[in-house]
């Protein structure tokens, strides 16, 4: 029998935190979001330059996005339960500290290696203060109060991505690109006072020896080891090895077999597993988990060729496509914001989550419009449409799934709905590169004089920005240009059906309610689900109408 964790519910006597500390800890989050999201777009449009300074390839060039996406995504549930059994503080102190050493390395490098090992351990930390975020806002705030205050949350984050990518551009068209790094480091400072004067919302008061056996060793490894065999493969497949090789084959089966024994182990021998597998077995949090996952493959299919594509078909600079993702980027701010006060006003959020996909849509749809000729005022306000759904999508997301959990399970929960955030974003850049080398190919070799270099230029959609600078305005240039663009047309139509497939899944999402009180799980076992089960499931109005709100009840004793 599963013990339950020491919950920060148990520990403030069933209180949200208020006042003074709450001040605090709201604006510690909100600095280190800003921070991380800084980080995560301001390399985007430097990359081909980067790659042209360090004498890198344009494989190595793909890997150096590639690395910070997958540690960011593979150390998330390891952060969120270790949390759990150190306490948040300290959590919160080793991501920033992995943060700021990743960002020094990487700013130092002068190899491509080096670089990579910086981006490898900023995208560990990066990862690790997105599950904090989450895991901290569940010991804070009551989860009808949560909606409003993680839109404010998110809205830091996205200005983090907003401004990003025009820093990195106007440091590497002016500056220097290490200049993307040290910019960081004095907000990484402001960070750390801000952690500092942090009040811990979840204190554990054993042993360190104790502590460290409660930690799940073995199911740290499987998680870690099973998440990474599955997305190198994915990031493989296409780009540096073919889909059907070995290289891409091996690993990838072996990583499903991976997460198979670990939610077998993880459901029968840790008495504090990293993630319980009944978290995901509920019908409405796998639905929102799916969704969450299709919502990072449109986010970095769209951060990653959007840019690309505004240097190529509009003849930007680094800076101003940076600038171009304005429009796009700040609507996620409104997005989530509205939303969250909406949902927490109301303490319904289906209602937010069928429409943000309803709209997402339509706008990744809208994207196949975008053509070498698209005026300005079209493609602003074809981006915004689906980045305005993604905002609302997420928000609601991130409530929902916590609405489904237990009171032990929060943390886990709401780490979960990023980290499948994460692995979505791992994917999308990968799935969408693999469809543009195709079709590039393709495309090129319809024009008789471009056939024999079809294959060299579609190789990399990074790499070809620095070679159509210096190619004169000939009908050849046009050729590649109009490729480019008809190869990214068929990325947003892919992009689309996957859209289309989460909203149809949404569908399975219920309501439950967000009016419960905090219950301790004060000797009962975390393996027990609450008596929310959509078996169990009853409406405000007597069962009928297009909200049915579930009635959190009481959590089920052992």
């Amino acid at each position: 029998m599963e013990t339950a964790p020491v919950t920060a519910v148990e520990v403030q006597g069933m209180k949200p935190m208020k006042g003074k500390a709450f001040w605090l800890a709201l604006s510690s989050l909100g600095v280190i979001a800003w921070l991380d999201g800084l980080a995560t777009t301001s390399l985007s449009p430097a990359i081909p330059i980067v790659t042209e300074k360090l004498h890198g390839s344009a494989l190595e060039g793909f890997w150096a996005g590639t690395a910070f996406l997958l540690c960011a995504t593979v150390f998330q549930p390891t952060f969120a339960s270790l949390s759990q059994v150190f306490g948040r503080k300290p959590l919160l102190f080793l991501v920033l500290l992995l943060f700021t050493v990743g960002t020094i390395v990487s700013g130092i490098a002068h190899s491509f290696t080096v670089l990579l090992l910086g981006r490898s351990i900023q995208g560990a930390g990066s990862g690790g203060i997105l599950a904090m975020i989450l895991v901290v806002m569940t010991d804070i705030v009551t989860i009808r109060e949560r909606g409003k205050w993680m839109g404010i949350i998110l809205m830091q984050y996205a200005v983090g991505t907003l401004v990003g990518p025009i820093i990195g551009g106007a440091f590497v068209e002016y500056v220097s690109w290490r200049w993307i790094f040290w910019v960081v480091l004095p907000l990484c400072g402001i960070g750390f006072v801000m952690v500092f004067l942090f009040q811990e919302p979840h204190v554990r008061t054993e042993a360190i020896t104790e502590k460290l056996k409660m930690v799940d060793w073995i199911g740290q490894f499987l998680v870690v080891s099973s998440v990474t065999a599955i997305i190198l493969p994915i990031t493989w497949g296409g780009v540096q090895y073919p889909w059907d090789g070995w290289r891409v084959l091996v690993p990838l089966i072996l990583g499903v077999f991976g997460i198979l024994g670990f939610a077998v182990y993880e459901k029968f021998v840790p008495s504090q597993p990293v993630v319980a597998p009944r978290i995901i077995a509920n019908r409405t949090a796998a639905s929102i988990y799916f969704g969450s996952v299709i919502t990072g493959v449109l986010m970095f299919s769209q951060l990653y060729y959007l840019p690309l594509y505004f240097q190529v078909a509009k003849g930007y600079s680094p800076l101003l496509s940076g600038v171009a993702l304005i429009p796009q980027s700040f609507s996620v701010c409104p997005a989530s914001v509205i939303t969250g006060i909406l949902i927490t006003r109301t303490g319904r959020y289906r209602w937010a989550i069928w429409g943000g996909w309803a709209l997402t849509v339509l706008g990744t749809g809208l994207l196949y419009l975008l053509d070498v000729d698209t005026p300005t005022v079209a493609w602003v306000f074809i981006g915004i449409v689906s980045v305005f759904g993604i905002g609302v999508t997420m928000s609601a997301g991130s409530i929902g799934v916590q609405a489904t959990a237990s009171d032990s399970d929060l943390p886990t929960s709401a780490a979960l709905f990023t980290f499948f955030r994460l692995f979505g974003q791992s994917c999308g850049v990968a799935i969408a590169g693999s469809i543009f080398q195709n079709q590039m190919e393709s495309h090129l070799r319809k024009y008789p004089d471009l056939a024999d270099q079809a294959s060299s230029l579609s190789k990399n959609a990074a790499g070809l920005v620095p070679l159509l600078a210096n190619l004169p305005d000939d009908a050849n240039k046009a050729n590649i240009v109009q490729s480019y663009v008809d190869s990214l047309k068929i990325i947003w139509i892919v992009t689309m059906g996957f859209a289309i497939v989460a909203a149809l899944l949404s569908l399975l999402v219920k309501g439950y309610s967000l009016d419960r009180s905090p219950i301790p799980d004060v000797g009962a076992s975390p393996a027990m689900p609450s008596s929310t089960d959509e078996e169990k499931s009853g409406s405000r109005n007597g069962g009928s109408g297009p909200e049915e709100v579930i009635s959190a009840g009481p959590l089920s004793q052992p």
